[in-house]
């Protein structure tokens, strides 16, 4: 990764386990219930099939501070940015209250400060084809909106391995549109990271609240693969909208819907065309899980998940269908998440992951459509051996109580690249340049097709 430094305070990202820290150029306050975009003074280019995430830092959760946005892909040029969306103040996870009480509502950021984690995640930049029929899965339409409360392990179904696996095997994502307002996806540059998703029916996502965005459209993607559904940066940055759950497996093949949180202090008006979120095909592992006493299997080269029981009302992680991007994580002690605040459920268990990953704690579908339940934190690197939290935020009007046993969230292991970082006194010139960060997708016209005689994308850096 080459990083340009725009402003004589910027820091040179600096290497962690799962990626790099980014730190702040500039001083920045983010009001508690407010956003603001944090400066780091730096351009990066990045390898080729790879976009720079833009993940929150863990130590953070505790003050419910979330990174809004974060996609930037490979032909960005411009001022890398870091979007801080302030849920806190709520009563932190640490032990110490009385310090707590001293500090300001208000994130106050200084220049140097490590403000966000930048993760080289791999990603498929398959083309998009629209058919008519999509090949069946066992899964099919199901799974969508399932809560994980009171879950049990689903009941095995006496099928042959054949018909728990979808048939199609392409290169490429295969797009059905259930109605005639459907818009297919379409990249916004030719090196985007993803798709852009639009609105197939009008809706409002009033102020503090969720709703679903219907695209009107069901895929099929490539093997070794999930569908990211990411945020837009203009709408984190102007409207104060993150997405919700997220996470489209490789057999689901009902409809793709957009789960917005609307944090602004306004209602959002969605109207049918406007691109609400953004499609990217992540890369990842399909290993399987295995329990362990210890991790002293845990060696060089190591091609599954090992997982160790530190309790024994812990739950082995499981996927939920053969072909799930994640297994599945369990609370192993009750607890309960406040309304408008934030807690840690413990699941019992620590994990040895192969090399090239780190693990992605991510949201359940159900929890954030009838909960209001995100995520936090959530970066599980390579080299972590202790106990794996889930942090979650309860942005819905009611406590929401986590027996033992209730699923909370997945565990997907993201492919990544570990390459290092390095300062340039330029960059190469991209098409796009450093346009495109900000932009809202709202009634706006669709992305007009590149000429044949455009640029081509950046050349390629493998190994940059």
């Amino acid at each position: 990764m080459q990083a340009k430094f725009l402003a004589d305070a910027a820091k040179l990202p600096k290497r962690t386990p799962a990626g790099f820290s980014l730190f702040a150029s500039l001083p920045t306050s983010i009001p508690a219930g407010g956003k603001g975009v944090v400066k780091t003074g730096l351009a990066i280019a990045i390898p080729e099939e790879t976009y720079a995430r833009v993940a929150p830092l863990s130590r953070w959760a505790e003050r419910m501070i979330q990174t809004g946005a974060g996609v930037v892909d490979y032909d960005y040029r411009g001022e890398v940015g870091v979007v801080l969306f302030n849920h806190g103040p709520e009563e932190p996870l640490v032990a110490d209250k009385h310090e707590w009480e001293e500090e300001e509502e208000e994130l106050s950021v200084t220049a140097g400060d490590e403000v966000a984690y930048l993760i080289l995640e791999k990603i498929s930049m398959a083309g998009c084809r629209e058919v008519e029929s999509l090949d069946e899965t066992l899964r099919g339409t199901g799974g969508f909106g399932s809560t994980g409360i009171s879950g049990e392990a689903p009941a095995k179904r006496q099928r042959s391995e054949a018909q728990e696996l979808p048939l199609q095997r392409g290169e490429e994502m295969l797009v059905k549109r259930s109605t005639s307002t459907a818009v297919l996806p379409v990249r916004g540059s030719a090196a985007a990271a993803g798709f852009d998703l639009a609105a197939a029916e009008a809706t409002v996502i009033p102020a503090g609240g969720k709703g679903i965005v219907k695209t009107g459209l069901s895929i099929a993607i490539p093997e070794g693969t999930y569908a990211r559904v990411a945020p837009r940066s203009g709408l984190a940055v102007k409207k104060m909208i993150h997405a919700g759950a997220g996470v489209v497996d490789y057999d689901y093949r009902g409809e793709v819907g957009v789960v917005l949180f609307n944090h602004g202090a306004e209602d959002f008006a969605v109207a049918t065309g406007d691109r609400v979120a953004q499609l990217i095909l992540e890369k990842i592992s399909m290993t399987t899980c295995r329990e362990v006493e210890s991790f002293e299997e845990a060696t060089h080269g190591l091609e599954e998940m090992l997982v160790k029981r530190l309790t024994p009302s812990a739950v082995l992680p499981a996927r939920g269908s053969k072909a799930a991007a994640g297994f599945d994580l369990a609370a192993a002690e009750a607890t309960v998440i406040p309304a408008g605040g934030q807690g840690l459920v413990k699941t019992g268990i620590s994990i040895a992951i192969p090399e090239g990953t780190y693990a992605r704690v991510a949201p359940r579908s159900g929890l954030a459509v009838k909960k209001m339940i995100h995520t936090g934190a959530g970066v599980v690197h390579h080299a972590h051996r202790g106990e794996v939290g889930v942090v979650l935020f309860n942005h819905g009007a009611e406590d929401f109580a986590v027996s033992v046993g209730d699923r909370v969230a997945q565990l997907i292991l993201q492919q990544i690249s570990l390459v290092d970082c390095q300062e340039v006194a330029s960059l190469d010139e991209t098409l796009r340049g450093a346009g495109g960060f900000g932009s809202t997708g709202v009634a706006t016209t669709a992305v007009p097709k590149q000429e044949p005689e455009a640029p081509q994308p950046p050349v390629g850096r493998a190994g940059a």
